[in-house]
């Protein structure tokens, strides 16, 4: 039995091994080929410019659209008053209402509702 026992681990897999080893070993030799040792300024240049577009995607598509945001948003807190609403505003929701009340009695009821209605009859209805 001991005869026709499986191959050992690395007996098995050297083809793998050898094939990562020259692997290994080109990617070295590239390495080394552009690095300062053999004179070249490949890698500093190629790292430099990495990190500077990198700064720049995030000042473009991170940073600069935060604080517009963050910008945006301050500016509306600060022009409106605590508690305080305009006129303009209260109208405006005020219609918003109205016209929302309309569409819902008239899609509840099945029925088109007579042009002057207010909004107490339409409430009426509803809750008839």
């Amino acid at each position: 039995v001991s005869k026709n026992r499986r191959p050992r681990r690395a007996a098995r897999l050297w083809l793998r091994y050898a094939g990562g080893a020259v692997g290994l070993a080109a990617c070295s030799g590239w390495l080394l080929s552009h690095s300062k040792l053999m004179g070249s300024t490949d890698l500093d240049r190629w790292l430099e410019e990495g990190r500077g577009s990198t700064i720049a995607f995030w000042k473009d598509h991170v940073e600069s659209p935060l604080l517009s945001i963050r910008d945006e948003l301050f500016e509306t807190f600060r022009k409106r008053h605590r508690g305080v609403m305009e006129l303009e505003e209260v109208q405006l929701t005020a219609n918003s209402f109205h016209r929302m009340l309309v569409a819902f009695t008239e899609q509840a009821t099945g029925e088109k509702l007579p042009e002057g209605a207010s909004d107490q009859e339409m409430m009426e209805i509803m809750m008839a």
